[in-house]
């Protein structure tokens, strides 16, 4: 019997985390993981990564890239019967407004065709096919095949929750290392996006922790879960981000409903519920304790993700329940490697 693997790569301008998984009946138990810092972190990762490990043309590879690299955008569209229409009108509207070649644009809708139809103005992610191009051709010099998939964060952790979570009106605040996106959710649909580009650097500096802690461990314990966390270390970057966002908190959650077609700044009390998700457990909790602190008129929430202390990015986890989606159907579970 062969085994099924995925692998997914996790791809920022400060950081790479390579994942590679087994899938085995309905479990996704990750087998080998790689994360790096700095400027050259994809090519110190993917060295890494094939010190230990082959990927063959036909293994799942997929990808998530950072926001910075697209841009989000309300594109107005009739009604059309088919996704093939929809792209097809999107696309051409997307090229007219940034003035480049249909061919040289890549449109994916954030909102089903129904919700479309049935009057929410859509949400596009848009990217040039240049851009895909040289990515792709960066992914092949160090020896990795085309990916199946390439997504865009924060849209993979999407795969780790139930669609019924965002019942209502509610935010979705997602803070990555070097950014931020926050989200007005309507019943499950996303009726507003807002690209922040400020995430949780700015919080790791070296007087975080004193002494006890280096800026790596920071770093790492920001971008991947672990089965402990030390509360001072929450309650300590908790009272600094206080003090870094307390005004632009708001700022972003006004602009996210008045720049959004869909919504206008007035609608803010209709959201009761805020959730927030960091990249790990330790930068989830750090957001959801302060929001809690400033948004005393809403109820916050950390997203419930189901992850079983798996020492990996919420991003990579969602990519890896994406990838498991190949090989098998119906719920699957994320486990972690026995030792």
């Amino acid at each position: 019997m062969f085994n099924n693997f995925v692998t997914v790569l996790n791809y920022d301008p400060s950081y790479t985390e390579i994942i590679r998984a087994v899938v085995f009946r309905r479990n996704i138990i990750p087998l080998f993981s790689v994360l790096r810092f700095g400027e050259d972190s994809f090519e110190k990762a993917s060295e890494e990564f094939f010190k230990h490990n082959t990927l063959p043309v036909d293994e799942v590879f997929i990808v998530a890239i950072s926001p910075e690299n697209v841009v989000f955008q309300h594109i107005d569209v009739p009604k059309v019967k088919s996704k093939k229409n929809l792209l097809r009108v999107a696309n051409f509207k997307a090229a007219t407004q940034f003035s480049l070649s249909p061919d040289d644009v890549i449109v994916k809708p954030l909102n089903d065709l129904k919700a479309i139809n049935d009057g929410v103005s859509p949400s596009f992610v848009i990217t040039r096919q240049r851009y895909l191009g040289e990515f792709l051709d960066k992914l092949s010099k160090v020896g990795f095949p085309e990916p199946d998939i390439v997504t865009v964060k924060p849209f993979p952790i999407f795969e780790l929750v139930k669609k019924k979570v965002f019942e209502g009106f509610s935010f979705l605040f997602f803070v990555d290392l070097d950014y931020s996106v926050i989200m007005a959710m309507k019943f499950g649909e996303i009726v507003g996006i807002n690209h922040i580009t400020e995430g949780f650097s700015s919080l790791i500096l070296p007087t975080i922790g004193g002494e006890e802690y280096s800026e790596e461990y920071l770093k790492r314990s920001f971008i991947q879960s672990t089965s402990r966390i030390d509360q001072a270390l929450i309650e300590q970057a908790s009272e600094m981000l206080e003090g870094m966002i307390s005004y632009q908190l708001r700022m972003y959650i006004t602009n996210t409903l008045s720049n959004s077609p869909n919504t206008s700044a007035s609608d803010e009390l209709s959201f009761k519920n805020f959730f927030v998700i960091g990249q790990s457990n330790l930068s989830t909790e750090i957001y959801k304790r302060t929001f809690e602190r400033l948004l005393e008129d809403m109820a916050v929430h950390d997203l419930p993700v189901d992850f079983h202390d798996v020492p990996v990015s919420f991003s990579s986890l969602g990519m890896l329940k994406i990838g498991g989606g190949f090989f098998a159907s119906g719920k699957l579970t994320l486990k972690k490697a026995e030792s």
